[in-house]
């Protein structure tokens, strides 16, 4: 399912393109420090909750360690803080140039095109519908589908028009749209709930570094305009060439052909799979990711009925083990 959300960095907006969903929550702390194993037949189940506050995670302040920098604009900011989008975002007097770091172990799902006053960005899924942004960027150190570890420089802090230069960081979920989250920082030694306040200057400290991040997968009504419910479902934004991912759900069309296909955003099939359901609607897929490039983008798509094939997709893309 391919989504658009439209949100402002600072004073600026700007519409980010996001798709797939999120990941059946699991322990909270476990989307940032549980290793993830990704062998031939993984489950991952789809997502029936949208996450609300991220409060019991501990993030690492996006800049290196050691360095120490002022919040200009914090929470709930008048300037531009005070939309749902923006809510419980951060915007820190990085200078131009400044390494960006990555405040927990994730992957690299998104990055946009550098656009007039907004300059680049990136998002970091870390797995249950948990997702970083960092904003007004000069200069990128990460590609979509890299997985990065807490801490790694993952970017360059550039500026947004007309404001002095800075980072703009926050947590996030991307569906049913793009929503700020409460955070919260490990490494913050001067508040004591750890929630970084305006004109206060602040020290990266570090915090854990696991070893991998877990990967949010389609959430359950990603196709639901097809009548297909997921149970199980393959990773939203990244899926491992050779991989195989085991596939579930029920379709509102009992005793008919199902289709799973991963195709290129020019309609290029690279996989096709089909089943079908049974009297219930029921119907379980063993998805061969294609050998494709890594780094290409490419669609996953879920139909049974013909007439509407390809209306819901995701949009993904592929990387090696």
């Amino acid at each position: 399912m391919r989504a658009k959300s439209l949100f402002h960095f600072c004073a600026v907006a700007t519409t980010l393109a996001v798709s797939g969903a999120f990941a059946q929550e699991a322990p909270l702390q476990a989307a940032l420090s549980e290793p993830v194993e990704t062998p031939s037949g993984l489950t991952i189940p789809a997502l029936v909750d949208v996450p609300t506050s991220a409060r019991s995670l501990a993030f690492q302040l996006p800049f290196a360690y050691g360095a120490c920098f002022t919040v200009t604009q914090g929470n709930n900011g008048a300037f531009s803080h005070h939309e749902r989008s923006n809510r419980y975002a951060w915007d820190f007097n990085l200078p131009m140039g400044t390494p960006v770091t990555a405040a927990a172990a994730g992957r690299v799902v998104l990055v946009p095109e550098a656009n007039e006053g907004i300059g680049k960005s990136i998002v970091l899924d870390h797995g249950s519908g948990y997702y970083t942004l960092y904003a007004h960027l000069s200069k990128l150190k990460a590609s979509p589908g890299q997985v990065v570890q807490a801490g790694q420089t993952i970017a360059l802090s550039g500026r947004d028009t007309g404001v002095s230069p800075h980072l703009h960081f926050g947590v996030f979920t991307l569906l049913p749209s793009l929503t700020s989250l409460p955070a919260r920082m490990g490494d913050n030694r001067t508040d004591a709930d750890g929630v970084p306040r305006a004109r206060a200057r602040y020290c990266a400290r570090g915090g854990t570094k696991p070893a991998r991040p877990s990967d949010t997968a389609l959430r359950a009504d990603a196709f639901i305009s097809q009548g297909i419910t997921l149970k199980t479902a393959a990773p939203a934004h990244a899926l491992v060439i050779g991989e195989t991912y085991h596939l579930q759900g029920v379709s509102a069309r009992p005793f008919a052909a199902v289709f799973y296909q991963v195709r290129t955003p020019e309609g290029l099939i690279l996989t096709n799979n089909a089943t079908y359901s049974d009297e219930r609607g029921n119907f379980t897929f063993e998805i061969e990711t294609p050998l494709g490039r890594a780094g290409e983008p490419v669609e996953q798509v879920l139909f049974s009925d013909l007439a509407r094939q390809g209306s819901t997709v995701s949009t993904v893309v592929l990387v090696e083990r």
